[in-house]
Order: structure tokens, then sequence, then C-alpha cells
């Protein structure tokens, strides 16, 4: 399919959780990034991204846990690529619980300015 259609969103939407499941994770993240540049809004390729960027910084935060050494600048830098992601989720969503607990942990974590917000809407 992708040969004869290479801007083919979901035949490459195939692939990358192909290669994904396959453990091939720097070319399904390359898939699923170029995939998001096409498509912004793309729902699903936008949650594989935001998963895999919060899953890199849980890693990096169990791997130093038990350390008396601050996070690394990787942790945070992984947060913010999830950010995207999660605000497309919450928009496609905006009664999730699971992406307003993300976006409010997530905010919190990197101080920005909209963490309240997102807090104030879990209280609801």
């Amino acid at each position: 399919m992708l040969s004869e259609n290479p801007y083919d969103l979901e035949a490459k939407m195939a692939l990358a959780t192909l290669l994904e499941n396959r453990g091939d994770t720097t070319a399904a993240m390359n898939i699923f990034e170029e995939i998001v540049t096409r498509k912004p809004s793309h729902f699903e390729a936008n949650l594989h991204l935001a998963a895999f960027y919060i899953n890199r910084a849980y890693v990096i935060q169990e791997n130093i846990k038990n350390q008396s050494a601050p996070l690394p600048a990787s942790y945070y830098s992984n947060l913010e690529k999830a950010m995207p992601g999660l605000k497309v989720l919450h928009a496609a969503q905006p009664d999730n619980q699971e992406w307003i607990r993300q976006l409010a942990a997530t905010t919190g974590i990197l101080g920005l300015p909209e963490a309240d917000g997102y807090k104030q809407l879990l209280e609801k």
C-alpha cells in the first residue's frame, strides 16, 4: 500500500504500529512523528508519541530513584515532547480523566502555568 501511495497516513500508521510491536521503537517513533507533522490532530499517532515520551521519562526517573542525584535534563525533555500529543488527546476527548491527569502531572512537573487549570478540571 505504501509503495502505491507513500502519503497514506493510515498505511504509515499500520507500519509504525507493526515496527513498535516488533521492538523497533526508533523507526516507529520517526513514522509517528511524520504522521503528526502531516496531520497534527492525528489521535492515534499522538497517543503513541505521548505514551512513548512519558514512559521514557518514567524509566529515567526509576533509574535514578535510589540515587541522591537530581533528575537529568532528558527527563524534562521527554515530558516536554509528550505535551503536544497530550494536548491533542485532551482536545479530542476533553472529559477523559486520564488525559487531564497526565496533563496536570506533566505541566506541574514542568512548572507550566496551565497546571492549575488542569488540576481544577480534576477536582470537578
